[in-house]
């Protein structure tokens, strides 16, 4: 290197600025503190969360078991007081509800009394669409005429009886006869779900057709056997349920549980003959 050109002196590091092995150099002061543990902050609070989450789903667990007691004891003193009342309706009707034979009483009104059943004033109620009818009491045998000539889709009728529960279904335009409270149980509400204007009428049995030959007819309806012959043959054309009660001697008999098409013979007695179906059907006595 010439004597000329500048030299450049290298820094040297002193000792201070050299790190330490031991940890960070001392603070400022000349005062060193011991290396301690710093706790994370987050740790602390994933912790609270936990412990407040644990306490919320007990909180919503004792809530929980609280509202399914008060729901059982609601639904316990609604069953009592349903019981009750219907118990008391049938009593007050004549009929002895604690009866073995409960619907005895109300099969004396039907069986073997083709020429007078006991009368009462109709009941109309009128509707559109789907609606739920109230106020009214049947606690007896009787007809539901069910008219919905502009019905085009599916159509149902939903009671609060005990007894005939679901009486009727059907597709299109209808004008049934169903049977209702022939077995015991009280209707005060039902439902009707259609598409179209309806009206319903509460009868008595006297309303009914009679016929002591051959009957003919579709989907629900219910008629008034007096002929004598010993045998009847049922012909059903439709493909879907197909049932027949009859009343008779005190009892209720059922005739035909079929689905889709057939033909059966049974016995016959005069009475009340209720079909339930969406085909049509035919009954033929033997003479």
């Amino acid at each position: 290197m010439s004597a000329g050109s500048p030299q450049q002196s290298c820094p040297t590091r002193s000792a201070s600025a050299q790190p330490s092995a031991s940890g960070p150099s001392a603070p400022p002061g000349g005062r060193s503190r011991r290396n301690r543990p710093v706790k994370d902050p987050r740790l602390r609070k994933k912790g609270t969360n936990l412990f407040s989450a644990l306490v919320v789903i007990a909180v919503l667990l004792f809530a929980g078991f609280r509202f399914v007691a008060i729901v059982r004891s609601h639904v316990a003193d609604d069953s009592l007081s349903r019981s009750t009342s219907a118990t008391a309706s049938e009593s007050s009707s004549g009929y002895d509800a604690s009866s073995p034979n409960e619907f005895a009483g109300r099969m004396a009104e039907v069986a073997d009394k083709t020429d007078s059943f006991p009368q009462f004033d109709s009941i109309t109620r009128r509707g559109t669409g789907s609606q739920t009818i109230s106020g009214l009491t049947v606690d007896h045998a009787a007809v539901l005429h069910f008219e919905c000539p502009q019905c085009s889709g599916y159509i149902s009728m939903d009671t609060d009886s005990r007894e005939d529960g679901y009486p009727f279904w059907g597709d299109g335009p209808q004008d049934a006869r169903i049977l209702v409270g022939a077995t015991g149980g009280t209707i005060t509400r039902m439902t009707i779900a259609a598409d179209a204007d309806w009206t319903l009428t509460v009868e008595d049995l006297n309303s009914l057709p009679t016929s002591d030959g051959v009957m003919q007819g579709s989907g629900f309806q219910a008629f008034v056997y007096t002929g004598s012959g010993p045998r009847m043959t049922m012909d059903y054309q439709g493909e879907s349920n197909f049932m027949v009660d009859a009343y008779f001697d005190d009892s209720r008999q059922l005739l035909a549980n079929e689905i889709g098409t057939t033909t059966l013979t049974e016995d016959i007695k005069p009475g009340v003959i209720a079909v339930q179906s969406e085909g049509t059907w035919s009954f033929t006595p033997e003479q």
